[in-house]
């Protein structure tokens, strides 16, 4: 009776903390992946018709979403909250292993709590959170090879690292901990490769018999590595600063329980797994150095499962004393009313496009499913369209092609030696197909114009050459313009136009979203 009641008291937590934001909008990365995903599914492959830099696992993971729930975004959203709490229960069963069930429903607690704060943006259906799972199920076999010297636990072990990393790269700071506990006993240390291969040979097999291998490791390896060599060390520490002080009130509680899983993992050798753990997922977050609220997810885990020892430990006297139901009451509370606390502007939303601007800010994801639908009723099917910018959820909502390998901007405005040939094949693909729509997105967020590395692109090839395709027969046909704090003004039409032509009639003037199509019916 006493176990229902907990996880009745898990089960409420995970949901109360997630329900409020099933139906938002979809973020960019989230657009990114249904949109692969979406094409994948009608017989493109990833990395041949879109270049992207994440690996191909969270395609699958939407691919699955769809099949499951359908190509929405509360769809997305639902299975991505189902993958969680398989994560959760994962996790229990590996904290009961390490520490005894009291810190694993503790942990359990924790993580349904933590692991939705909308200061890490776990709101969104991101890499991080799918490649939580796989992390787990690293340590679980990891514990259990450990305890039983098994090879074949080992293996386990090393394949659910290594499928991590197909997820995002940063996992591998993980299979580096599955190989260090291994490296003593050679056995052990092949049979964690070996996983590691036999983890990798599927996607190999898949990209390279479609002749996207290459392409795969130019995006997801060799780009990734020159991604994650643009944040200076002062910039990084920045923005960890800053992090910080906006994720602190919400992670505090949970944060002062671990540093007591930490004591008792100095005293107690079969909890250092979990400390150093907790160190890897650290590594993986501060890889790059850009410190972007989503990476902090990969620490979440680690911090539940010392926060569940912490807990633990340190509860029973006090329970002996108060009584346990109403200590176990106050502690859950001073874990969850923080992060309920911290974002109560967002619980208290009435709309989901209210919550998506009190998260993202003035990024246009509330106004993409507009541009989307608009795009869908002036075109054909195969018909293609044009994003200057960054912003492919309008792709997804419009169920259209890309006129581009380049759904994200990013890769052409960042800091990187090769942009200039990147924006050359953006121009070549689009003089080649003639989109029927144009999207052009001028918002320093769109474009990667961040003020502390870059304050424009160093490149501006590809939009004087997108302002003569412009020119070339297409007009505008709607806009969205900010107007700070919370909303975009949207003009249509012969209003828009109007708009336009007294503000320059050039979309690289003003900041917004501007809509222009091709005016013939034919290519």
């Amino acid at each position: 009776m006493q176990s229902a009641l907990v996880w009745i008291a898990i089960a409420t937590a995970f949901a109360a903390f997630r329900i409020p934001f099933l139906d938002l909008p979809l973020e960019r990365d989230e657009g990114e992946y249904a949109y692969i995903a979406q094409r994948w599914q009608a017989g493109d492959i990833p990395y041949l018709t879109v270049f992207d830099q994440k690996p191909p696992g969270v395609f699958l993971a939407y691919r699955a979403a769809f099949a499951s729930f359908g190509a929405t975004p509360a769809s997305i959203h639902a299975f991505a909250h189902l993958w969680t709490a398989l994560t959760l229960l994962a996790l229990f069963s590996t904290a009961r292993r390490i520490a005894g069930t009291s810190a694993a429903y503790w942990t359990a607690f924790v993580f349904a709590v933590s692991s939705a704060d909308p200061k890490l943006t776990a709101t969104a259906a991101n890499t991080e959170l799918f490649m939580l799972l796989p992390l787990v199920l690293s340590l679980a076999f990891l514990v259990a090879a450990r305890e039983r010297n098994n090879a074949w636990l080992w293996f386990a072990s090393g394949a659910a690292a290594a499928t991590a990393c197909w997820f995002k790269p940063v996992a591998a700071v993980q299979v580096g901990l599955v190989l260090f506990y291994a490296i003593r006993s050679p056995r052990n240390t092949a049979a964690v490769i070996l996983g590691g291969i036999a983890s990798c040979l599927p996607w190999i097999g898949y990209f390279a018999a479609h002749a996207a291998l290459v392409p795969l490791l130019d995006a997801a390896l060799l780009h990734n590595l020159r991604y994650a060599q643009n944040v200076p060390w002062d910039v990084g520490v920045q923005k960890l600063l800053g992090f910080s002080i906006r994720w602190g009130p919400t992670i505090a509680v949970p944060a002062a329980f671990a540093l007591l899983g930490l004591a008792a993992a100095w005293r107690e050798p079969k909890y250092r797994v979990v400390a150093l753990w907790l160190l890897a997922s650290a590594c993986g977050a501060a890889i790059g150095l850009y410190f972007r609220p989503h990476y902090f997810l990969q620490m979440v885990p680690a911090l539940a499962l010392l926060a569940g020892i912490g807990l633990s430990g340190a509860l029973p006297r006090l329970g002996e004393r108060i009584g346990r139901i109403p200590v176990g009451l106050a502690a859950g509370s001073m874990i969850a009313l923080p992060v309920y606390l911290g974002n109560a502007p967002l619980f208290r939303a009435e709309t989901p496009a209210e919550i998506a601007r009190g998260i993202y800010g003035m990024n246009p994801f509330p106004e993409s499913p507009g541009f989307g639908d608009r795009i869908a009723r002036g075109s054909e099917p195969g018909e293609s369209v044009y994003i200057v910018g960054s912003e492919p959820q309008i792709l997804f909502y419009a169920n259209r092609p890309s006129a581009t390998r380049y759904i994200f901007f990013y890769p052409l405005t960042g800091n990187f030696e090769d942009a200039l040939a990147r924006q050359q094949t953006v121009v070549r693909e689009i003089r080649a197909s003639r989109p029927r729509y144009v999207v052009w997105v001028n918002l320093p967020t769109s474009l990667l114009v961040e003020p502390a590395l870059w304050n424009a692109p160093r490149e501006t090839h590809v939009f004087t050459e997108s302002l003569d395709l412009l020119r070339s027969g297409y007009r505008i046909e709607s806009l969205a313009i900010p107007e700070p704090p919370a909303r975009y003004r949207e003009l249509e039409g012969a209003v828009a136009r109007r708009w336009f032509r007294e503000h320059g009639g050039s979309p690289d003037r003003n900041a917004g979203v501007y809509l222009f199509r091709r005016n013939d019916r034919r290519p």
